[in-house]
């Protein structure tokens, strides 16, 4: 049995030693905070700087909920590529068909 937590645990450690890494080479992370709250960073020079995305819950699948084009100039300057921001965070969480950005209806 503790042979068993100690090969989990260990597994544990090379899985978040392998995230880290990807995302040092990447430059780039998206990870889920709360389920209202989706976190993409970059790393911009030497540091991580990161914006909020909010998300939603649509039917037990999490599901982000992107500004449209006037309110995304109010993230910062080096997040203003929204194109590629939504696309790596599609990546990692995929929309749903019905899926409406903020400030439309």
């Amino acid at each position: 049995m503790i042979l068993v937590l100690i090969f989990f645990l260990l597994c544990l450690l090379i899985y978040e030693v392998l995230k880290y890494f990807r995302n040092e080479k990447r430059g780039w992370k998206v990870y889920k905070k709360t389920r209202h709250l989706i976190i993409y960073a970059e790393k911009i020079n030497g540091n991580w700087c990161q914006i909020d995305v909010e998300a939603e819950i649509d039917y037990g699948t999490f599901v982000p909920l992107f500004r449209d084009e006037t309110q995304w100039t109010e993230y910062p300057i080096w997040a203003q590529n929204r194109d590629i921001i939504i696309n790596r965070i599609v990546e990692k969480f995929p929309l749903k068909d019905n899926v409406v950005k903020i400030g439309e209806k």
